[in-house]
């Protein structure tokens, strides 16, 4: 593979090595880098004005260190990365979009300038605002499920200590107290609670939507507020309204009020979650906050 030395690449502006991720003890500047990956790296540099990319890896190619892995961003969003193939000495691109079309190995791989700046013009690119908010979905959906887990054993533990400093004196008097239960219509299809150590379950059961995300009773919605604009999706993440910040409906902005006084990732009873400052898990229907 043809290479030159990192330190012929230009614009070097917007062309960072990430100090974290390389651990190489002599001068960085004199490792080398695919000429065919330089190439890309200074075409899109110089055309796409907002774009930056780290570099966070090397590889041992003697008697050189070798650039092997390049992230990219747009602003502050990750969009991509650009990677050397070892075996191939192809150049990899890597993102969620061609993920989604890669199916089986989830990247492009191409030893062909063109090929390769086709790509990289048709895939990194910053994801359009439904996008992000069902990137956001997804997150705040495994953390409220993550915290509905964490709610649930929390609730259990006294319950099963109750039970357990129980266990002897039940176990002496089986007979007895199974007669009761059964006479008092017990059946092994049935669990007794305790609603009073139940309280912080029940405020992320009301709230957390069904853990069958195709459920279509799901009973809240999303959503997700990105410069003066808000939109709303349902449960797969389809839009379903969206409104200007300064002109959302009464009920609604009351709603999305007392979230924003929250915390990140925190319920609030018969309102919502928060998972972050600008995404929202809204309780109730969406169609009923529009009447």
């Amino acid at each position: 593979m043809k290479s030159i030395e990192l330190s012929n690449i230009y614009p070097r502006d917007r062309l960072d090595i990430d100090p974290n991720g390389v651990n190489i003890d002599h001068d960085i500047s004199l490792s080398r880098i695919p000429d065919i990956l330089a190439y890309l790296i200074e075409v899109k540099l110089n055309c796409n004005p907002t774009h930056k990319m780290v570099i966070e890896q090397f590889s041992l190619r003697h008697p050189h260190w070798l650039v092997t892995h390049v992230e990219v961003y747009a602003g502050q969003e990750y969009i991509g990365s650009l990677g050397v193939d070892g075996y191939t000495d192809r150049i990899t691109l890597r993102n969620r979009a061609i993920k989604g079309v890669m199916v089986r190995k989830g990247y492009m791989a191409s030893s062909k300038a063109n090929q390769l700046s086709a790509n990289y013009d048709k895939f990194f690119r910053p994801a359009s605002s439904l996008v992000k908010a069902n990137l956001l979905r997804k997150e705040a959906n495994n953390e409220m499920a993550r915290e509905k887990m964490a709610q649930t054993r929390k609730s259990l533990e006294p319950t099963r200590a109750f039970v357990e400093s129980l266990t002897d004196h039940i176990m002496q008097n089986f007979d007895k107290y199974k007669e009761i239960a059964i006479n008092s219509g017990w059946s092994s299809e049935h669990q007794d609670t305790l609603p009073s150590l139940y309280s912080d379950y029940t405020l992320v059961a009301s709230i957390a939507p069904p853990p069958k995300m195709h459920n279509k009773n799901s009973e809240g919605f999303y959503f997700y507020v990105s410069d003066g604009v808000c939109l709303a999706t349902d449960y797969r993440g389809h839009k379903i309204g969206a409104h200007y910040s300064n002109n959302l409906p009464t009920e609604l902005a009351g709603r999305i009020g007392m979230l924003k006084l929250a915390e990140d990732k925190t319920f609030i009873r018969n309102v919502g979650y928060r998972q972050q400052q600008d995404f929202f898990y809204i309780l109730g229907d969406y169609n009923e906050y529009t009447k």
